[in-house]
């Protein structure tokens, strides 16, 4: 049967095959998966700050655990940074590694060998974004919109997010760069925007606060999200 799904990310019409896979119909282009993702999220959240470690937090989630999004890898304890994507979960640890579980079937837990250090974490639908300490970038996992094609020359990148089927990052000087899918212009900033310190980015539109607390969205508006 056909159905869609609206859940993080997950925005494409989908129908069920026989013998249990899955189509999607992105943009007029199908695409094939061994299983059907489910509309179900987990969600974590930090508690129990160590002092002996400010930096160093452990976690506790909640939600749907269908892919084995919460269950958290035994010795991993202790975390800097988590983030979520539609059914995979990201963690950077205190030493600036990356640890991924959840869904795999598009390797966006294969966490590349000899990543790191690594300062920025973000979850896509079925890929994963990180900002590596000395400004670089790189994603892996589904790649249907090139969202894990990092731009060349990109050396100063501080901060990742990802969205359905792209990726962007904020730059030291405050601006952004965005790539994958831009079929509602997400990838597409507004005119002038700069001074942005904090990025995210939604299943067809994008934010980014600014140094002084204000909002600039572009994207989709369907539901008002960039209004």
């Amino acid at each position: 049967y056909g159905f869609i799904c609206d859940v993080y990310g997950c925005r494409s019409k989908g129908v069920d095959q026989p013998n249990n896979t899955f189509a999607t119909y992105f943009c007029g282009v199908t695409k094939f998966f061994p299983a059907r993702p489910q509309a179900t999220t987990a969600t974590f959240i930090f508690f129990d700050r160590r002092v002996s470690d400010p930096k160093a937090q452990s976690l506790v989630g909640w939600g749907s655990n269908a892919r084995g999004q919460q269950n958290v890898p035994a010795g991993v304890s202790l975390v800097s940074h988590i983030d979520a994507g539609l059914d995979h979960t990201i963690a950077l640890l205190p030493d600036g590694s990356v640890v991924c579980w959840g869904w795999n079937a598009l390797n966006q837990c294969d966490v590349p060998a000899g990543l790191g250090p690594v300062r920025s974490v973000a979850g896509g639908d079925w890929h994963t974004v990180a900002v590596l300490a000395n400004g670089t970038v790189a994603a892996w996992g589904d790649n249907f919109n090139g969202q894990v094609d990092v731009p060349a020359g990109i050396s100063t990148a501080m901060h990742a997010a990802a969205g359905t089927q792209f990726s962007g990052v904020v730059l030291t000087d405050g601006t952004v760069r965005l790539w994958g899918a831009n079929q509602f212009g997400q990838c597409t900033p507004i005119s002038g925007l700069a001074r942005v310190v904090k990025l995210e980015l939604g299943a067809e539109h994008s934010l980014a606060m600014r140094s002084d607390s204000t909002l600039a969205a572009w994207g989709s508006n369907s539901f008002g999200q960039s209004a």
